[in-house]
């Protein structure tokens, strides 16, 4: 028998897939447009000082990209295979569980190799310019390689042991959270509380640290070079640890609960179902199943699964320490931004998750078949998209409400607490707007995922890419907008006024809410052609006839 028989044809078949090539140009070319803007933007530093900036940049970049492979490559492809019911079939022959742990790690990570290394030239750019040692770019390439790797492996072994996608894929951004953020985030707390920086050892499994290490000024340190090391170790150890974990569990996990050929994501376990959850009006269920039968469909399981509920609870203990150590204490000024920053990340990741939900349902009823059974009912078009819309309302609710919770408290220990900030009466103003326009973009962001997370479920062939096209339609402006923002303030190429500062917080909503009604309005054109359209497009040609003639008028959408 051949070695590693799977990771062989794997490798063949992406070596003839046009996309492999595609996402190593698009890559390249994505970071080398990324280091002309930048470069572009900042004429006041020295050459020396620009290209240290570029190269920290362009490498947190890449870091980003790094840890988010997992997510979106690695989370879901074992336990797709365990809800479509081929995971058997591998087992019936005399593959191994390394076999198929290694081959669907080639498999998926071919593309996120290739993206990694076209950025690597483009991250030399600032060596050969000056500013920017060899030895401080080759330990930068090896955290960014051993991070991806960290987020490849946990993504295998998270989906090893789930067979849910959303499960995966928030389980995976729950270790990241856990491993790359926490120990950072508890070193600066231990610093806030005791004004003692607490042993090295603490961040060693954070790729994060790693990276901010491997810069030269931390390197040269006291202990810089043996945290480094020790750092970098205790990620590839860690990594080969989860995929080892992974290759033992999946022989015995693979028919999990309900398990056999027939198994299916779209088939709910009675203890996934919330028979209080939003389908029961005044009238009862009964009524709820007859009227809006879609939207009793939508609302059968649980809106939030374990790992997001710990994730968004980890979040929120990080943010409530934090605040209260800053309005507790009289020179709380260093903890309120470490709280500002947790309050974001909280943000991010609800509207993560939003996403998530937005396109779960029907990615899952296109992928298995359902949402074409459904269409050759008397239920209308409509009706099913107004119960989807109804459904997400309901489910996101609760996490509007704790992201608006968020920002009143923020607001409220802004104006209650101004000398234990060290607040002026402007920058008082300056606070208030940011939370309050927070929450304006809050509701504006969530209303934009939903609608446009249901048109990428019809139109993308796998849920992890239906997720990561509307966070890039809603998300991408604003995310871009603060990464520019954070740089030129860095760089010191744009150093504005508190007024100034007023205005770039403005521009900065305004954008952002901008481009939500411009992507929810072409998604709600988009759902308007009709589910047929987009079903019988996706589908091969001996299916056309589930095509209908687009009618006259479009299909009415709610807002």
């Amino acid at each position: 028998m051949t070695f590693l028989p799977i990771v062989e044809r794997e490798l063949r078949v992406a070596a003839r897939r046009p996309g492999t090539y595609r996402t190593r140009w698009f890559a390249a070319m994505g970071t080398m447009a990324v280091w002309l803007a930048l470069f572009a933007a900042n004429r006041r530093a020295s050459p020396a000082e620009l290209n240290k900036t570029l190269f920290v940049a362009l490498g947190v970049l890449a870091l980003a990209f790094c840890l988010l492979a997992g997510i979106f490559l690695t989370a879901d492809c074992l336990s797709e295979e365990k809800r479509e019911g081929t995971m058997g079939l591998l087992f019936l022959t005399d593959l191994r569980g390394y076999d198929v742990v290694l081959g669907k790690l080639m498999a998926t990570s071919v593309n996120s190799v290739y993206g990694l290394l076209a950025m690597l030239p483009v991250l030399a750019l600032p060596l050969l310019m000056g500013g920017v040692t060899a030895g401080e770019y080759w330990r930068v390439a090896l955290v960014l390689a051993a991070t991806l790797f960290l987020s490849l492996s946990l993504g295998m072994f998270v989906s090893a042991t789930v067979r849910k996608a959303r499960q995966a894929m928030a389980g995976t951004l729950l270790g990241l959270v856990v491993i790359a953020g926490l120990p950072p985030t508890l070193r600066w707390l231990g610093y806030v509380v005791f004004h003692t920086w607490p042993p090295g050892v603490v961040v060693w499994p954070s790729p994060a640290c790693a990276f901010g290490a491997a810069l030269d000024v931390p390197y040269r340190g006291v202990n810089g070079a043996l945290d480094f090391w020790m750092s970098l170790q205790t990620v590839v150890w860690l990594s080969l640890g989860l995929l080892v974990v992974a290759a033992v569990w999946l022989p015995r996990a693979w028919p999990g609960k309900g398990g056999g050929a027939g198994g299916s994501d779209a088939t709910v376990n009675p203890s996934d179902r919330d028979p209080g959850f939003g389908v029961r009006g005044r009238a009862g269920p009964q009524q709820s199943l007859d009227d809006e039968p879609y939207l009793w469909l939508a609302s059968r399981t649980r809106c939030l699964g374990m790992p997001a509920g710990v994730l968004l609870a980890t979040l929120v203990l990080v943010w409530l320490c934090f605040l209260t150590v800053s309005v507790a204490r009289d020179s709380g000024k260093e903890a309120f931004v470490v709280c500002l920053f947790a309050a974001y990340a909280l943000h991010q990741v609800g509207k993560y998750l939003a996403a998530v939900e937005a396109t779960r349902q029907l990615s899952e009823d296109r992928r298995s078949g359902a949402l074409e059974l459904l269409l050759m009912t008397p239920l209308a078009e409509a009706q099913i998209l107004g119960g989807q819309k109804k459904a997400l309302r309901r489910r996101s609710h609760s996490l509007q409400m704790v992201l608006l919770l968020v920002n009143l408290c923020m607001c409220l220990a802004a104006l209650t607490f101004p000398r234990h900030l060290e607040m002026g009466t402007t920058d008082q103003a300056l606070f208030l707007e940011l939370f309050l326009g927070g929450i304006l973009a809050l509701f504006a962001d969530f209303k934009a995922l939903q609608t446009v997370g249901m048109w990428m479920a019809l139109r993308a062939r796998r849920h992890h890419r239906a997720v990561l096209g509307t966070l890039g339609r809603v998300m991408l402006v604003p995310w871009v907008g603060i990464f520019l923002w954070v740089f030129l303030m860095v760089t010191d190429a744009f150093r504005p006024s508190e007024d100034e500062l007023g205005v770039v917080f403005a521009v900065w909503f305004m954008a952002g809410i901008l481009t939500d009604l411009v992507v929810n309005a072409k998604a709600r054109a988009g759902l308007g052609r009709g589910l047929r359209y987009w079903v019988a497009g996706a589908e091969p040609r001996n299916r056309r006839y589930l095509r209908a003639p687009e009618p006259l008028a479009p299909v009415v959408v709610n807002a």
